[in-house]
C-alpha cells in the first residue's frame, strides 16, 4: 500500500464545526437511552469540530477540546457520572465568536486592509 506524501488540509469551517458539535449533542442524548457506546462517537465528532477550526480559529478548537477532554476523562464512569457538556452554551459561544470574527473581517475589508 502506498502512502500519500502530501497531507490534505481542510479549509477552516465554523459552520462545519457547529454541525459536528450538534451531532455530538445528539449522540450524547442517545447515551441517556442506554447507548453508552455513543460517548465514543460524540468524542469523535468533537475532535472533528476541533479539526475544522484549529488552523484559523484556534480559540474555538481550544474551547471544544477542553469539553472533549473533560468528557473523555469520565467516559468510562457510570452514566450518571459522565461529564455533561453544556451544548447550548458551547454552541452559543461559537456563534458569537463567528459573528464577531465576521464583523471584524468586514471592517478590515471596508478599510482596505484585506
Amino acid at each position: 500500500m502506498t502512502q500519500c506524501k502530501t497531507a490534505i488540509q481542510r479549509q477552516p469551517c465554523i459552520l462545519c464545526a457547529l454541525k459536528h458539535v450538534a451531532q455530538a449533542r445528539a449522540l450524547m442524548l442517545e447515551t441517556r437511552k442506554g447507548y453508552q457506546r455513543h460517548i465514543v462517537y460524540a468524542m469523535g465528532h468533537l475532535a472533528e469540530a476541533e479539526d475544522e477550526t484549529v488552523m484559523e480559529f484556534p480559540e474555538i478548537a481550544k474551547k471544544v477540546r477542553h469539553e472533549r477532554v473533560l468528557l473523555e476523562a469520565t467516559a468510562r464512569l457510570p452514566p450518571e457520572e459522565v461529564y455533561q457538556i453544556d451544548f447550548d452554551a458551547l454552541t452559543d459561544w461559537i456563534i458569537e465568536f463567528d459573528e464577531a470574527h465576521a464583523e471584524k473581517t468586514l471592517k478590515e475589508i471596508q478599510n482596505g486592509n484585506d
